[in-house]
């Protein structure tokens, strides 16, 4: 009765192979590899890093719990116990491997490679031993013979098989499957049939160790039952029909150019993954500075208009009576502001003496600087205020003089009516407008009226 086992995969499936114990490991496209129990649980999964496909996979005979998988050009030896990380990881093959073969000793393991070469890794010293290099096409199956730990069968898309012993460099024999070694068959060809090139596939190697079986891609192995064709290491015969020279001469043709093909679709394919980083790499590089023209966008902004300011405030016509009530307004305000920030902060009333020390902190200390907006917040003053407020204290502060609220009385009865006419740059003149607006209606209680002394007194700290 057939089960179906899911759950396992997402992607399609490459290879599997079992256990003595029962255990199946499963290989599938994208690195992804699958350890079940005899019962169809999923033990274990893993991701190779690369998303290599998953080619091959392998038991270990005479250790049930390790696992041989190849994934693109390397090999990856893992416990099933645990599949996080690989026990050991090998790059041995130029390119991507197609099947793995372990001898009885289990000191040897074979790696066969679109490249058409063979790699002998030598396990125990974990180096390679010998690379065979003989088939002209890739190298699609290789297998150890039993009883022969120094001998192994190989086959090809070259369609030839070869039997190799590692005492040497070359195979003891090749057969190639195209070669006309047999009689004619005696079901004649059909009217328009086409025969498939004998492109081999796999090789399997009795336990016997002197017959082994090839599956083709010609008429014997899949026109018909099926049937792998049989060949025997004493007699080198192949079962097939050959065809004709036209025949032959096409499938050739057909056979290169598919080869031919599957190579340029997988350098196409590496340019492609190449494009697709450095393309990441660009919208990275964009992101930055877009960022970065945003930034310097604001800060010229943030230029432009502070010129603006500055413009406006040296370029007032006021005499200097309406001056120094102006200059008034704007330091009363700017030591009420200093203040109240202290009282809510009493621990930092040493290292903030002046209005200009908070301004500094505050871009770096979040504490100062909530308390900060939460004091402009209170009085309805915004950073854009304190900026115009503070460019005229800057290009005034030196020359003006501060009058008391009875003496500004005394001279301009409607402060806010001057600066409304007078003061064309709407920054400044919002921020001038605000300052009179908090002092007039009593919401900041000066620290100069408080004491006998005169204001003049705290100007020099204030300056500082």
């Amino acid at each position: 009765m057939a089960v179906k086992w899911t759950g396992g995969h997402s992607s399609p499936i490459l290879c599997l192979n079992a256990s003595q114990e029962g255990l199946v490991a499963s290989g599938a496209e994208g690195g992804d590899l699958v350890v079940w129990g005899e019962d169809g649980t999923l033990l274990g999964h893993t991701c190779f890093q690369g998303a290599e496909d998953v080619t091959n996979v392998l038991f270990s005979p005479s250790c049930p719990t390790k696992l041989y998988a190849s994934h693109g050009e390397t090999i990856s030896i893992l416990d099933v116990r645990s599949l996080k990380e690989p026990l050991d990881d090998f790059h041995v093959n130029e390119e991507e491997i197609n099947c793995l073969s372990l001898n009885e000793t289990e000191n040897l393991l074979a790696s066969a490679d679109d490249s058409g070469t063979i790699k002998i890794l030598d396990l125990e010293n974990k180096k390679i031993s010998r690379s065979l290099k003989r088939h002209s096409n890739i190298c699609s199956s290789v297998a150890f013979r039993p009883q022969r730990p120094q001998s192994l069968v190989s086959c090809g898309l070259d369609m030839q098989v070869m039997l190799w012993n590692l005492r040497k460099a070359r195979p003891l024999w090749i057969t190639n499957l195209q070669e006309d070694e047999t009689e004619e068959m005696e079901s004649p060809q059909s009217p328009g049939q086409l025969l498939n090139p004998a492109l081999a596939h796999s090789v399997s190697v009795a336990s016997c160790g002197n017959v082994f079986s090839c599956g083709a891609e010609d008429d014997i192995s899949h026109r018909s039952t099926h049937k792998k064709t049989n060949v025997s290491s004493r007699e080198m015969k192949c079962f097939r029909r050959n065809p004709s020279k036209e025949e032959s001469d096409k499938m050739n043709n057909e056979t290169t150019t598919l080869i031919s093909l599957k190579e340029a679709m997988k350098r196409v394919d590496h340019k492609l993954q190449a494009l697709e980083a450095h393309f990441k790499e660009l919208d990275f590089i964009k992101d930055n500075l877009t960022q970065k023209f945003e930034d310097h966008s604001k800060t010229l902004a943030n230029q432009g208009a502070q010129d603006e300011l500055w413009k406006a405030v040296l370029s007032l016509k006021f005499t200097s009576m309406e001056l120094n009530i102006l200059y008034s307004y704007v330091i009363e305000v700017l030591v009420h502001l200093h203040t109240c920030v202290l009282e809510k902060l009493p621990d930092l009333v040493r290292s903030l003496p002046t209005l200009a020390s908070i301004l500094r902190r505050k871009v770096k200390n979040k504490h100062i600087r909530v308390v900060w907006e939460s004091v402009l917040e209170e009085h309805g003053l915004q950073e854009g205020d304190i900026t115009a407020l503070c460019i005229f204290f800057v290009a005034h502060g030196n020359k003006a003089e501060h009058y008391i609220a009875k003496v500004r009385q005394m001279y301009i009865r409607d402060i806010n009516f001057m600066i409304s006419n007078m003061v064309k740059n709407q920054a400044l003149q919002d921020g001038l407008l605000k300052a009179v607006q908090v002092i007039e209606k009593g919401k900041a209680e000066m620290a100069p009226q408080e004491k006998k002394s005169p204001l003049k007194e705290l100007i020099p700290s204030v300056k500082s």
